[in-house]
């Protein structure tokens, strides 16, 4: 994957789980399964980056206390 050496240092601890989630999207594209079980594994992409996000804008509203 083109930016996988990133996402250790973006996701943390997050970023197996996130490898895991992004291959198990592409075996589903690859057999053409149902799209709502695609939907379902990016809704949980999407949250976990809203999690790094949110991590990030609390260590620095720490960082200004």
């Amino acid at each position: 994957m083109k930016y996988d050496e990133m996402l250790d240092s973006e996701f943390g601890e997050s970023a197996s789980e996130l490898r895991e989630k992004m291959e198990e999207i592409s075996v589903l594209v690859q057999r053409q399964e149902n799209p709502s079980k695609i939907q379902v594994l990016l809704g949980d992409i999407k949250n976990l980056a809203m999690g790094v996000g949110g991590n990030l804008i609390a260590s620095g509203i720490l960082s200004l206390l």
